[in-house]
């Protein structure tokens, strides 16, 4: 039910648009059936920035088709299809991109899916640029001084023959896929999309031409007496088959491409989260964080929320949302599956993440009703839970950057709060900050964006798990803030109260 809303604007704005499209004779009927079904599939799974990038490329594409049309007529007419695109051609150039949305909206309602729906999300944009690359290619680079050259030998062709290629048309396909990443970038803050973008919707419009130089249909005209991709003339006349498989369509063709310009992102995205991981999944040892300075003390009288509580919360299964899964302190979540974390059992075998207790509060922004809001917690607003001294920041890639305050207490004792999944950090290390003061903000992550914080006892967590432990035995013994979940084999030894982690709320509560 939560997904209605979402759909059902998409199929409004899909069946505006698509109608728009019909009037300008940008479609056909058919076509404008297929811009209502993968419109409102990518609207109501992807959301309003996915939607606007889909607009982008029928907008661009659109105008594209209509530019210098009369100098296009000629070569038009060797396309096995031209002017308004029909129901195949709506689906072949935006039916993976459709896919990629579901899929996205299905692993977004997960909470422990963010890794992979960043990938989908990748996928999705190469799909977009793809095809955007490959309509600027072909609309500009038919109108090219020089004849194109065949991508497979460089020998010289007719314009708007299959497998083709100028340089007018090859900088004008990057320069589509570029306008797609750009504005996925732009709206998803995140810059690591243009170069994804760019590359993928690039690489993916030159598979698309070895597509048409190698293996698809290509036929004779014998009334025009030239070559084209169409088996029929538009009066019913059959053309003679010369080469390549009949059944690759231009339209095969397309989807082909479009398929292998999201299979391109992904595997970039993929690797730069990897390398992203290399990089602060098992940081170098660092000294442990600073104690209060002496010249600057400033007692933690009091507590509170880093989030507003009455819009800010937990995920809690048939409270607050639909889902098997429970986000507070100190609970384990069998909805989140059994990929493997770092704790390593005695037995040898990493430990699943179902079987993990949560050593903090993940919080999610929360509607009038109490409901878990998917995405609305990006960029609120992270305060400090108590006076004290930034002892701690880190990023950790994708999933964001980590602060912790130390926190003087009035009995001699400290504490400190752990922030993570954040974006903007305002703060830096050895900063003293008072309660309320904003560290930065929760990192846009799609419907998955929360804060995860903490209260504990200890500041270095680099030696926190022993040797014999299942968390020594595994990787979580290298990363200095020691965040997130906790598990052993010694059943005393497996809830995060063990380990030092105090129930943030509870301990909130009580010095407030």
């Amino acid at each position: 039910m939560d997904r209605l809303p979402g759909l059902l604007l998409g199929l409004a704005l899909s069946t505006l648009i698509g109608y728009a499209g019909y009037r300008r004779e940008a479609l056909t009927r058919s076509g404008w059936l297929g811009a209502v079904l993968t419109g409102t599939s990518i609207f109501g799974f992807g959301g309003l920035d996915w939607g606007l990038l889909l607009i982008a490329f029928f907008a661009s594409s659109s105008l594209l088709t209509r530019y210098k049309e009369s100098a296009k007529v000629e070569v038009a007419e060797a396309f096995a299809k031209g002017g308004p695109r029909d129901l195949a051609q709506a689906l072949a150039n935006g039916g993976v991109a459709a896919a990629v949305a579901i899929v996205f909206g299905i692993a977004a309602s997960n909470p422990a899916s963010a890794g992979g729906t960043r990938l989908l999300l990748a996928a999705f944009v190469g799909a977009m640029a793809e095809a955007n690359a490959d309509t600027w290619a072909t609309e500009l680079g038919v109108l090219a001084k020089r004849k194109p050259r065949l991508i497979t030998n460089g020998r010289v062709v007719a314009l708007g023959a299959s497998g083709g290629v100028t340089w007018l048309g090859t900088l004008s396909g990057l320069s589509g896929a570029a306008l797609i990443g750009g504005l996925a970038a732009l709206f998803r803050s995140d810059w690591q999309l243009l170069p994804i973008g760019a590359i993928a919707g690039l690489a993916g419009s030159l598979f698309d031409s070895l597509l048409g130089a190698t293996i698809q249909g290509i036929y004779y005209s014998d009334k025009r007496g030239k070559e084209t991709e169409k088996p029929i003339d538009r009066d019913g006349t059959p053309n003679q088959h010369l080469r390549g498989w009949r059944w690759m369509t231009n339209d095969a063709v397309n989807l082909l491409s479009t398929l292998a310009g999201a299979i391109i992102a992904y595997v970039i995205a993929l690797v730069v989260l990897a390398a992203c991981a290399n990089s602060t999944s098992d940081p170098t040892p660092t000294p442990p964080p600073p104690t209060l300075s002496p010249a600057t003390p400033i007692p933690a009288d009091t507590f509170d929320f880093p989030l507003d509580p009455t819009r800010f919360g937990p995920y809690v299964y048939n409270v607050t949302g639909p889902l098997n899964i429970d986000t507070r302190f100190g609970v384990q979540n069998p909805g989140l599956g059994s990929a493997d974390k770092c704790f390593v059992d005695r037995n040898g075998d990493r430990v699943p993440f179902d079987k993990l207790y949560h050593a903090g509060e993940d919080w999610f922004a929360l509607d009038a009703r109490g409901q878990v809001a998917p995405g609305l917690a990006a960029d609120a607003p992270v305060s400090a839970v108590a006076h004290g001294v930034v002892s701690w920041t880190q990023s950790t890639g994708t999933e964001g950057d980590i602060v912790m305050v130390e926190h003087a207490l009035r009995d001699g004792t400290h504490v400190w709060s752990a922030y993570w999944h954040l974006d903007h950090v305002s703060v830096v290390r050895g900063q003293v900050v008072r309660r309320g003061d904003v560290i930065g903000r929760i990192l846009d992550r799609g419907p998955n964006s929360h804060l995860h914080w903490e209260i504990r006892t200890w500041g270095d967590g680099s030696n926190l798990f022993p040797a014999d432990s299942a968390g020594g035995r595994g990787t979580c013994n290298s990363r200095a803030p020691g965040l997130g979940y906790t598990w052993d084999d010694t059943a005393s030894r497996a809830a995060p109260q063990a380990w030092g982690y105090l129930d943030p709320v509870h301990f909130v509560r009580e010095h407030r």
